[in-house]
């Protein structure tokens, strides 16, 4: 028996934007911005070739970095 989302926070009937901040993929968040504005370095890989490029640049630095891969 599946239970709907909303009891499992007890947040009883739930409106549009409510029920967004129970999926992930609503709304979009765009990671890159994000980490950048937390002081992160951040890129988006498209292609394997580019993510191959940004993994060998994140590597050759020293501290966190961010490289969002879009499947």
């Amino acid at each position: 028996m599946s239970i709907p989302r909303r009891q499992h926070v007890g947040a009883g009937e739930a409106g549009a934007k409510a029920l967004d901040m129970l999926e992930i993929g609503r709304p979009d968040l765009d990671w890159v911005t994000l980490a950048k504005g937390h002081g992160v370095p951040a890129t988006r890989a498209e292609t394997l070739d580019a993510l191959g490029s940004q993994l060998k640049d994140a590597l050759a630095e020293r501290g966190p970095r961010l490289i969002e891969v879009m499947l």
